[in-house]
């Protein structure tokens, strides 16, 4: 539509200000087989179909770690009514320090709903379940925060682990829990479009110094976008909608441009070239002849890729956009596509049906503060 578009990112980017604070993982020191764990990943990775729509998944399915013990918490409960809560499988010991750590306020729950998913799990291999605190902590950016603490026979329960944000609207993560080998391993994945990154670590882990680099799973995708006819939510009294829609060489063009679409290593348009653009319009102001004709984005998505889309009628700018969800369960609804006849806010819009399939993979050292 023409405006609705920057209108609805402008109003998010009001609302989401705060967003932007909330940190990512704070990884603990990778483990020393983790080269070599993340290298048999890679393998079973490989072994996959190239178009696995969730490759990475499909491979930690199998190392899922399934042996935890799990609870729901409120803010409010009382121990009183924890003790009525006690799951099945918790030994006397490991209750009681649970319990013991409630009370002291040693296990803190601050979430926007109000309480917490707990999950008693063995994460060090000493015979004693620690525990894992996964509670929504919201904003606009829908974010869940998941720390972990260290079950002591001596001491109780402490935070001695690695911390996890999950950006469910700004970003495309995920934590997985694992058991490889007898031993316990957290991997995040840390996904933009094109790309996902996954690194390995052991929950009580120390930290690795600043500036420090870890290995890192680093998948790399193609994409195949194709145009799908305008939605019923597409305003017919909106001129540049309607333009578009009265366009019948529009979607076959788009899909031939699209297809010629190529990324750099790093995520950026390699093809088509900047040169390869649309001319503005009669009457263009010089300080607004530039290409893409998009404006700002916004932390919710992507511009992934900009093709020009030439037919008879019209020589088109057409912008994939990627939003970034954590929640997204199928790549097939992840983009649709701005199309625009001159540099500004006028916008019509088109959906994409999506598939992507896996282009390369490597073992790549990354910044330990999260992937990127």
């Amino acid at each position: 539509m023409s405006r609705g578009p920057r209108m609805r990112a402008a109003a998010l980017i009001a609302a989401g200000a705060a967003a932007a604070a909330v940190a990512g993982p704070t990884l603990a020191a990778p483990p020393a087989d983790a080269r070599g764990l993340l290298e048999r990943l890679a393998g079973q990775i490989a072994a996959l179909p190239a178009d696995e729509p969730m490759p990475i998944d499909r491979a930690l399915e199998r190392y899922a770690d399934r042996s935890g013990i799990e609870l729901r918490v409120e803010q409010d409960d009382e121990a009183g009514a924890l003790e009525r809560k006690r799951p099945l499988g918790l030994s006397d010991a490991e209750w009681r320090a649970f319990l013991a750590a409630w009370k002291t306020g040693a296990i803190a729950i601050e979430s926007e709903n109000g309480g917490a998913g707990l999950t008693f799990l063995d994460l060090d291999q000493d015979g004693h379940r620690d525990l894992i605190v996964d509670q929504y902590v919201g904003g606009t950016g829908l974010y869940s925060y998941v720390s972990t603490l260290r079950n002591d026979p001596a001491t109780g329960y402490a935070d001695r682990g690695a911390s996890f944000s999950i950006n469910g609207r700004g970003g495309d993560q995920a934590l997985y829990w694992l058991r490889i080998d007898g031993r316990s391993y957290a991997a995040y994945r840390d996904g933009v479009y094109g790309r996902d990154t996954l690194t390995l670590q052991r929950a009580m882990s120390p930290a690795p110094p600043a500036g420090a680099t870890v290995p890192a799973l680093v998948l790399r995708y193609r994409y195949r976008h194709r145009v799908l006819p305008a939605g019923a939510e597409a305003r017919g009294d909106d001129a540049e909608q309607a333009a578009l829609d009265a366009d019948a060489d529009f979607a076959a063009a788009a899909d031939r441009a699209l297809a010629e679409v190529r990324l750099n290593r790093d995520g950026s348009q390699r093809l088509p070239a900047a040169e390869a653009r649309c001319p503005a319009p009669p009457g263009t102001p010089a300080e607004d002849d530039v290409w893409p004709w998009h404006g700002a984005g916004h932390y919710s998505f992507d511009f992934a890729a900009t093709a020009r889309v030439r037919t008879p009628r019209a020589c088109y700018a057409a912008t994939v956009i990627a939003f970034r969800s954590s929640y997204l369960k199928s790549y097939a609804g992840c983009c649709m596509l701005w199309v625009q006849t001159r540099p500004g806010d006028a916008v019509a819009e088109r959906p994409l049906d999506t598939q992507r399939w896996r282009e390369n993979l490597a073992i790549e050292q990354v910044d330990a503060g999260g992937g990127e």
